[in-house]
């Protein structure tokens, strides 16, 4: 399955493309795509979705399209669901623990700290960073919807729901 190549991560979640950030980047990818389809569809509907991406990079079956592919939906009372997709879901995520990550950096002398350098700060503010978090969780919610509003399609549905984030 690479539903994600480490060299979508651009725009905002533009994550640098060194020899170094790649491997662990792509250590993300491995580790968190199988976690957040899980929690998007449930154990048996992630299963059967990924079997069907295959070693593709994007499902094969209508049913899987649908939510794989952004869309907007207008609900009931004036709602509007959007998704961007189930690629733009999973790059929030991942940039979101890749970005945590580096920012608290494990030494073995002192235990873990938050990184710091003495010429240099980090440009991005933690706030857009948890951003790219909630906007994932957005596209989750807008999937799981549309998955409801078709629950005959999706018999063996049974996703988590993921929280907002802040920084505070």
């Amino acid at each position: 399955m690479a539903i994600l190549q480490t060299s979508d991560f651009t725009g905002e979640h533009r994550i640098s493309q060194e020899q170094n950030t790649v491997t662990v980047l792509q250590g993300y990818i491995n580790n968190y795509t199988p976690i957040y389809l899980a929690k998007l569809l449930g154990a048996t509907l992630s299963d059967a979705f990924i079997a069907d991406v295959g070693a593709g990079t994007a499902p094969t079956d209508p049913l899987f399209v649908a939510i794989f592919n952004s869309f907007q939906i207008d609900g009931e009372c004036g709602d509007l669901h959007i998704s961007n997709g189930i690629q733009y879901y999973l790059k929030g995520l991942i940039y979101w623990h890749f970005m945590v990550d580096k920012r608290v950096q494990a030494n073995p002398v002192s235990g873990t700290s938050k990184a710091n350098t003495e010429n240099s700060s980090n440009g991005m503010p933690e706030s857009q960073v948890y951003d790219r978090w909630n906007n994932s969780v957005k596209t989750m919610r807008s999937i799981q919807w549309c998955i409801k509003q078709h629950k005959s399609d999706y018999p063996d549905y049974n996703g988590q729901r993921l929280l907002f984030n802040s920084a505070v």
